[in-house]
Protein backbone atom coordinates (compact mmCIF):
# COMPACT_ATOMS: atom_id res chain seq x y z
CA UNK A 1 0.00 0.00 0.00
CA UNK A 2 2.35 2.61 1.10
CA UNK A 3 5.69 1.02 -0.37
CA UNK A 4 3.96 2.74 -3.78
CA UNK A 5 4.02 5.87 -2.73
CA UNK A 6 7.58 5.65 -1.47
CA UNK A 7 8.65 3.95 -4.77
CA UNK A 8 7.38 7.04 -6.45
CA UNK A 9 8.97 9.79 -4.19
CA UNK A 10 12.14 7.39 -5.34
CA UNK A 11 11.60 7.73 -8.96
CA UNK A 12 10.68 11.92 -8.83
CA UNK A 13 13.50 12.40 -6.34
CA UNK A 14 16.78 13.18 -7.60
CA UNK A 15 18.19 14.26 -5.06
CA UNK A 16 18.08 11.19 -3.28
CA UNK A 17 21.46 10.27 -5.42
CA UNK A 18 22.51 13.68 -5.25
CA UNK A 19 24.86 13.20 -2.23
CA UNK A 20 24.96 9.52 -1.60
CA UNK A 21 27.16 8.67 1.44
CA UNK A 22 28.55 5.07 0.28
CA UNK A 23 28.45 1.90 2.05
CA UNK A 24 28.92 -1.55 1.27
CA UNK A 25 27.08 -3.34 3.77
CA UNK A 26 23.54 -1.99 5.69
CA UNK A 27 22.13 -4.09 9.13
CA UNK A 28 19.01 -3.36 11.31
CA UNK A 29 19.41 -5.56 14.03
CA UNK A 30 16.08 -4.58 15.22
CA UNK A 31 14.55 -5.89 12.34
CA UNK A 32 16.29 -8.56 11.66
CA UNK A 33 18.18 -7.83 8.41
CA UNK A 34 21.35 -7.04 6.45
CA UNK A 35 21.61 -5.97 2.76
CA UNK A 36 25.16 -6.24 0.94
CA UNK A 37 25.31 -4.52 -2.08
CA UNK A 38 26.58 -5.98 -5.11
CA UNK A 39 29.72 -4.35 -6.55
CA UNK A 40 27.19 -2.40 -9.64
CA UNK A 41 25.50 -0.96 -7.15
CA UNK A 42 25.85 2.59 -5.04
CA UNK A 43 24.05 1.69 -1.56
CA UNK A 44 22.52 5.14 -0.13
CA UNK A 45 21.95 5.16 3.64
CA UNK A 46 20.98 8.96 3.62
CA UNK A 47 18.95 9.69 6.46
CA UNK A 48 18.20 13.10 5.55
CA UNK A 49 17.10 12.07 2.03
CA UNK A 50 15.15 8.95 3.33
CA UNK A 51 13.54 11.51 5.65
CA UNK A 52 12.04 13.33 3.27
CA UNK A 53 10.65 10.43 1.57
CA UNK A 54 9.23 9.56 4.20
CA UNK A 55 7.26 12.82 5.57
CA UNK A 56 6.08 13.52 1.71
CA UNK A 57 4.46 10.14 2.24
CA UNK A 58 2.99 10.35 5.00
CA UNK A 59 2.36 14.09 4.12
CA UNK A 60 0.01 13.10 1.20
CA UNK A 61 -1.36 9.99 2.40
CA UNK A 62 -3.12 11.48 4.99
CA UNK A 63 -4.24 8.63 6.82
CA UNK A 64 -4.47 6.44 3.55
CA UNK A 65 -4.78 2.65 5.09
CA UNK A 66 -4.88 3.27 8.72
CA UNK A 67 -6.80 0.30 9.02
CA UNK A 68 -4.44 -1.93 8.39
CA UNK A 69 -1.26 -0.03 9.60
CA UNK A 70 -0.56 0.28 13.43
CA UNK A 71 1.68 3.43 13.37
CA UNK A 72 2.32 6.65 11.16
CA UNK A 73 5.54 5.19 10.27
CA UNK A 74 6.65 3.84 7.69
CA UNK A 75 10.55 2.87 7.34
CA UNK A 76 12.39 3.11 4.51
CA UNK A 77 16.10 1.49 5.32
CA UNK A 78 17.96 2.39 1.98
CA UNK A 79 18.28 2.55 -1.43
CA UNK A 80 20.64 0.45 -3.83
CA UNK A 81 21.09 2.54 -7.27
CA UNK A 82 22.79 0.83 -9.90
CA UNK A 83 25.53 2.76 -11.68
CA UNK A 84 26.18 4.99 -13.00
CA UNK A 85 23.14 6.45 -13.92
CA UNK A 86 21.31 6.08 -10.61
CA UNK A 87 17.94 5.02 -12.54
CA UNK A 88 17.55 1.26 -11.59
CA UNK A 89 17.24 0.45 -8.08
CA UNK A 90 16.36 -2.04 -5.14
CA UNK A 91 14.80 -0.91 -1.92
CA UNK A 92 13.31 -2.02 1.20
CA UNK A 93 10.86 -0.67 3.17
CA UNK A 94 8.82 -2.15 6.08
CA UNK A 95 5.63 -0.92 7.66
CA UNK A 96 4.17 -2.07 10.91
CA UNK A 97 0.98 -3.52 10.71
CA UNK A 98 -2.10 -3.69 13.28
CA UNK A 99 -2.90 -7.04 12.89
CA UNK A 100 0.47 -9.19 14.04
CA UNK A 101 -1.47 -12.21 12.22
CA UNK A 102 -1.88 -10.63 8.51
CA UNK A 103 -0.70 -12.66 5.94
CA UNK A 104 1.51 -11.80 2.99
CA UNK A 105 -1.70 -12.84 0.95
CA UNK A 106 -4.00 -10.68 2.53
CA UNK A 107 -1.17 -7.42 2.38
CA UNK A 108 -0.65 -8.33 -1.53
CA UNK A 109 -4.57 -7.91 -2.01
CA UNK A 110 -4.78 -4.48 -0.16
CA UNK A 111 -1.52 -3.28 -1.70
CA UNK A 112 -2.81 -4.03 -5.12
CA UNK A 113 -6.21 -2.94 -5.06
CA UNK A 114 -4.66 0.58 -3.17
CA UNK A 115 -2.35 0.83 -6.04
CA UNK A 116 -4.40 3.00 -8.34
CA UNK A 117 -5.41 5.37 -5.64
CA UNK A 118 -1.91 5.88 -5.00
CA UNK A 119 -0.55 5.80 -8.91
CA UNK A 120 -3.06 6.39 -11.19
CA UNK A 121 -2.68 5.02 -14.30
CA UNK A 122 -0.63 2.40 -12.86
CA UNK A 123 -1.14 -1.00 -14.34
CA UNK A 124 -1.04 -4.43 -12.41
CA UNK A 125 0.78 -6.98 -15.08
CA UNK A 126 -0.08 -9.51 -12.83
CA UNK A 127 1.89 -12.22 -9.71
CA UNK A 128 5.30 -12.69 -10.48
CA UNK A 129 6.81 -16.29 -9.04
CA UNK A 130 7.30 -16.52 -5.42
CA UNK A 131 11.25 -16.46 -4.25
CA UNK A 132 13.35 -17.04 -1.71
CA UNK A 133 14.83 -14.09 -0.41
CA UNK A 134 17.21 -14.29 2.75
CA UNK A 135 15.74 -17.32 4.14
CA UNK A 136 12.18 -16.11 3.70
CA UNK A 137 9.48 -16.42 1.30
CA UNK A 138 8.15 -13.40 -0.58
CA UNK A 139 5.34 -13.32 -3.24
CA UNK A 140 5.44 -10.45 -5.27
CA UNK A 141 3.57 -8.21 -8.25
CA UNK A 142 4.49 -6.34 -11.44
CA UNK A 143 3.25 -3.39 -12.68
CA UNK A 144 3.51 -0.05 -14.88
CA UNK A 145 3.33 3.61 -14.49
CA UNK A 146 4.31 6.74 -15.10
CA UNK A 147 6.41 8.14 -12.61
CA UNK A 148 8.15 11.86 -12.98
CA UNK A 149 6.68 12.20 -16.34
CA UNK A 150 8.62 8.37 -17.56
CA UNK A 151 6.78 5.13 -18.21
CA UNK A 152 8.29 2.85 -15.53
CA UNK A 153 8.41 -0.59 -14.46
CA UNK A 154 8.65 -2.30 -11.08
CA UNK A 155 8.82 -5.81 -9.51
CA UNK A 156 7.45 -5.65 -6.17
CA UNK A 157 8.58 -8.34 -3.49
CA UNK A 158 6.43 -8.61 -0.13
CA UNK A 159 7.00 -10.79 3.29
CA UNK A 160 5.01 -10.37 6.00
CA UNK A 161 6.93 -11.56 9.36
CA UNK A 162 5.94 -10.91 13.27
CA UNK A 163 3.61 -8.13 12.59
CA UNK A 164 5.81 -6.22 9.49
CA UNK A 165 5.43 -6.26 6.30
CA UNK A 166 8.63 -6.16 4.31
CA UNK A 167 8.55 -4.54 1.11
CA UNK A 168 11.50 -4.95 -1.28
CA UNK A 169 11.29 -2.96 -4.43
CA UNK A 170 12.76 -3.28 -7.90
CA UNK A 171 12.77 -1.21 -10.48
CA UNK A 172 13.78 1.06 -13.49
CA UNK A 173 12.94 2.85 -16.32
CA UNK A 174 10.59 0.97 -18.62
CA UNK A 175 13.24 1.16 -21.66
CA UNK A 176 15.64 -0.24 -19.51
CA UNK A 177 14.05 -2.45 -17.09
CA UNK A 178 14.41 -5.72 -19.05
CA UNK A 179 17.92 -4.67 -19.82
CA UNK A 180 18.68 -4.34 -16.02
CA UNK A 181 15.95 -6.92 -14.02
CA UNK A 182 18.54 -9.92 -14.20
CA UNK A 183 21.25 -7.17 -12.34
CA UNK A 184 18.04 -6.50 -10.23
CA UNK A 185 17.28 -9.72 -9.06
CA UNK A 186 20.88 -10.65 -8.71
CA UNK A 187 21.16 -7.85 -5.95
CA UNK A 188 18.45 -9.83 -3.79
CA UNK A 189 20.97 -11.95 -2.98
CA UNK A 190 22.39 -9.70 -0.85
CA UNK A 191 19.53 -9.91 2.24
CA UNK A 192 19.87 -11.63 4.95
CA UNK A 193 17.12 -12.00 7.64
CA UNK A 194 17.88 -13.24 10.99
CA UNK A 195 14.51 -12.97 13.19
Amino acid sequence: MRFFLVLLFLCCMGPVFAEPQPVAKFSNPTLGFTYSASPQFLLVDNPKALGEVRAKGNELLSGEGKESVKSERIGLHFVAALMPECKASVNLATEELAASAMTTDQYLTMAVASLPRLLPGAKIKGAIPSRTIGGRKFKGIAYDATMGGAPYSANVYINCHKGLAYVITLGDRSESFAKHKSLLEKSLTGFQFSK
